[in-house]
C-alpha cells in the first residue's frame, strides 16, 4: 500500500528486506529478493533495515526522519542569513514542510529522504564556512556528509563541483596551497570513501 506517487516504495522495501532478512544486498535479477533498485547505495536501506521486522509504518517512519533533520538544515541556513529576520526562517522552513509532493515522498519508504537530508546538511555546512570561516571541524563534518551523500545516492555527485567551488570561495583569504588543500580534501576523501561501491556497481 504505498502512498500517491510513490510506486517505488515496494522495490524500495525489497532491498531493505534483502539486508534485513538475508543480511546481504541485493543484486541484479535477484531470485531471492526482487527489487530493480539493487543498484542503489546501500546507506539508507542499511539504517532502515533495523526496523524492518516492525513494519511499514516504522520504515515509513525512517524516511520521516531524515525529512525532519533537511527541514532543520533549513531552519538553521535561514537563521544564519537572516538573523534578525524569524519570519523568514518560519517561512523558508514552513514552504517545504508543507510542499504536497514532499510530503507524500518524505512520507514513503526511498532513499530520496535520506538523499534530501544530505543535500540540505552538506549546503548548510557549506554556507556556514562560507560566513563564518572555514576550520578543522568543518572540513570535517563537510568530508562525513559528502561521503554518507555518495553512499545513499548518485545524485549527491552533484554535491562535489558545488563543495569544491564553496569551499575555494570560503577560503579566499588564506594562502593558495592551504586553499587548495582545504578545498580538495573532502571532496577526495569522500571519493575514496565511496569508490568501492561504485566500483561493484561497475562490475555487476
Amino acid at each position: 500500500g504505498s502512498f500517491i506517487n510513490t510506486p517505488d516504495e515496494s522495490a524500495h522495501i525489497g532491498y531493505i528486506q534483502a539486508i534485513a532478512m538475508g543480511h546481504r544486498l541485493p543484486v541484479k535479477d535477484d531470485p531471492q529478493f526482487p527489487t530493480y533498485q539493487w543498484h542503489q547505495p546501500p546507506f539508507y536501506y542499511a539504517v532502515a533495515a533495523p526496523v524492518y521486522h516492525l513494519g511499514l509504518h516504522a520504515l515509513r517512519a525512517v524516511s520521516l526522519l531524515f525529512a525532519l533533520v533537511s527541514l532543520y538544515a533549513i531552519w538553521s541556513a535561514a537563521r544564519l542569513l537572516f538573523p534578525k529576520r524569524p519570519l523568514i526562517w518560519a517561512l523558508s522552513t514552513g514552504f517545504g514542510a508543507l510542499l504536497p509532493m514532499r510530503q507524500a515522498v518524505m512520507a514513503s519508504v526511498g532513499n530520496d529522504a535520506a538523499t534530501e537530508c544530505f543535500f540540505s546538511l552538506t549546503l548548510y555546512c557549506l554556507l556556514l564556512m562560507i560566513i563564518r570561516g572555514v576550520n578543522r571541524n568543518r572540513i570535517v563534518a563537510l568530508t562525513v556528509l559528502l561521503s554518507l551523500g555518495l553512499l545513499t545516492k548518485a545524485t549527491c555527485l552533484l554535491l562535489l563541483p558545488v563543495a569544491l567551488v564553496a569551499v575555494f570561495l570560503a577560503t579566499g583569504k588564506q594562502p593558495l596551497r592551504q586553499r587548495v588543500g582545504w578545498t580538495v580534501v573532502p571532496v577526495i576523501a569522500a571519493l575514496v570513501v565511496a569508490s568501492p561501491w561504485y566500483v561493484r556497481n561497475a562490475r555487476l
